[in-house]
């Protein structure tokens, strides 16, 4: 009974971030109509991360070690509980979406989007120190965080998951940010240079 139960749990969440990327493929960014549906925080953020890979451009170079998938790792995924199952394996731009938790064996090269959700100020900087330079695009969820270290922060504002983008920050590595993507964002510069 629990394995058909955790079945049907896993239908519904895969058919509510199914509807939220559709939504965001379709240009609807006004998360108050996913957020009217008590979606949880954390699934709202799935979906927009699993956007961000269909509305960024890496260098070819890099794209070409990936093994055919764009790969998001996330540092700490427990606080996605079951979101994250809902858009692994999705086909993003002809590749399949891949979900990979943090160890020190990562193999940075081949990953294309980090969400950098650790509060340790310190082993953020361990870790942006690893990957500097590299076209990864740097997600998080922190107060400052596109100004002083990463490419878009999650926010929220009046209730609603927004988020913010350092676009020179993203360039400065390669990346190319869709015109759609920057629309929806708010754009922010660096506090300081890098």
């Amino acid at each position: 009974m629990t394995i058909v139960l955790r079945s049907i749990a896993n239908k519904i969440i895969s058919t509510f971030l199914l509807l939220l990327f559709l939504l965001l493929s379709a240009g609807v960014t006004d998360t108050s109509v996913v957020e009217s549906a008590k979606i949880p925080e954390y699934y709202i953020k799935a979906g927009f991360l699993a956007n961000f890979a269909r509305l960024v451009t890496w260098p070819d170079e890099f794209s070409d070690n990936s093994n055919g998938n764009i790969t998001l790792c996330v540092i700490d995924p427990t606080v996605f509980g079951e979101a994250l199952n809902g858009i692994e394996g999705k086909v993003v731009r002809g590749k399949k979406l891949e979900i990979k938790t943090y160890d020190s064996n990562v193999d940075f090269d081949r990953i294309q989007i980090l969400f950098l959700n650790t509060k340790n100020s310190h082993a953020r900087k361990v870790l942006l120190d690893r990957i500097k330079g590299k076209p990864i695009l740097i997600v998080g969820e922190f107060p400052n965080f596109a100004q002083d270290e990463g490419m878009i922060n999650f926010f929220s504002k009046n209730n609603r998951i927004r988020f913010e983008i350092n676009r020179t920050r993203a360039e400065q590595v390669g990346l190319k940010i869709s015109s759609r993507l920057l629309k929806f964002g708010k754009l922010v510069s660096s506090a300081h240079s890098n």
